[in-house]
């Protein structure tokens, strides 16, 4: 089965050594499952998110829409069209 892992600092890690299931609710089939962070993964993250941040606050204000912005489009799309 498939485990969905972590993406910090620009980079795909795997996670701590637990993981959840994850169940499509249309079926209750669990389809995935996803690894659960460590602390040394929350550390990780918190460090990789505050070190990007002043160059983020810095971004003007529909630059960093843009990317949510492109996310609500595609969820806005029938489920059978989106690719992922």
């Amino acid at each position: 089965m498939e485990t969905v892992g972590h993406f910090i600092d620009g980079s795909r890690i795997a996670g701590g050594s637990a993981n959840a299931p994850i169940t499509d609710p249309s079926t209750g089939k669990v389809t995935k499952q996803v690894a659960l962070g460590s602390k040394a993964d929350v550390d990780k993250a918190v460090a990789a998110a505050a070190a990007a941040f002043p160059a983020w606050a810095a971004t003007p204000a529909p630059r960093r829409a843009a990317p949510c912005s492109a996310g609500l489009r595609w969820w806005s799309l029938p489920a059978a069209s989106r690719i992922c």
